[in-house]
């Protein structure tokens, strides 16, 4: 933390007397905590305290700076530790943090729990479950993807891509259990995690609009990667959980065979 961020000038630009005397801690977190802030960088951080009992934000400026303080609950921090999503997401900037205000230890004893973390047999179950759960909550946007190519309706189209780029990215992240070292590095942790060069790779990076692709093709792109995650996590789940998938895994096959059928004969 350079000059300009003490932590007496932090504590103050908080207003930290209006949690009241309840107040279990103030956390910062992303690069400066990190000590790899650049200019540009942003101040992360996180209020909690007994008494606050549902997480909001607020975003101000101090010292040319733009701060971003979270608040939140302490169930919502202790959290991280027992939801797969927030562990994947939040667990490795957790145990990067640094207390700034620590009245009761609360925050010293997250901390050391976070760095001592281990996915359990349990954790590996929910993390399952959810990542089925996730994968069927974007089917509708992966119909969405067939009726657009199949129509050239761009609505539909953009509706898709979303859920067939960041979505799969996401189930993935929950189906190998990838602890994100940042929202700045999410795409990178979880394609190295299934490998750089993997064809699932590939058809992320097109789909996600890491390449200069047309929206039709990323939306191609992100249909495959839907029946590529699928094929990737679905030795995971439970015979319900596949019941709901394979119907549209099928069709989503069959339109993306029947479209190359399409394009070779018009090739020809």
């Amino acid at each position: 933390m350079n000059e300009s961020f003490n932590i007496q000038d932090l504590v103050l630009a908080i207003g930290i007397r209006k949690y009241d005397e309840a107040t279990v801690g103030v956390l910062l977190t992303g690069s400066f905590a990190r000590g790899n802030a650049t200019p540009q960088s942003d101040v992360d951080l996180i209020v909690s305290s007994t008494d606050i009992q549902s997480g909001g934000q607020r975003i101000f400026r101090h010292r040319g700076r733009l701060v971003i303080l979270k608040i939140q609950p302490r169930e919502t921090l202790t959290g991280i530790l027992v939801d797969p999503r927030s562990a994947c997401r939040y667990l490795t900037g957790l145990t990067h943090s640094v207390p700034l205000v620590d009245h009761d230890g609360f925050l010293r004893d997250l901390l050391d729990k976070a760095r001592n973390f281990e996915w359990t047999d349990e954790l590996i179950f929910s993390a399952h479950r959810k990542a089925a759960s996730e994968l069927i909550g974007w089917l509708e946007e992966v119909h969405k993807g067939v009726a657009g190519l199949e129509s050239g309706d761009s609505g539909r189209m953009l509706q898709a891509v979303h859920g067939c780029s960041w979505g799969m990215l996401r189930v993935a992240q929950l189906h190998l259990r990838v602890l994100e070292g940042s929202d700045n590095t999410v795409v990178d942790d979880i394609t190295a995690a299934v490998g750089s060069a993997s064809r699932w790779s590939t058809l992320l990076r097109t789909a996600i609009g890491l390449t200069e692709a047309r929206l039709s093709v990323r939306v191609k792109a992100g249909l495959e990667l839907f029946c590529a995650t699928a094929k990737l996590a679905g030795s995971s789940f439970l015979p319900d959980e596949l019941r709901m998938l394979e119907p549209s895994l099928a069709q989503v096959q069959e339109f993306l065979a029947s479209r190359s059928r399409h394009w070779r004969t018009n090739q020809q």
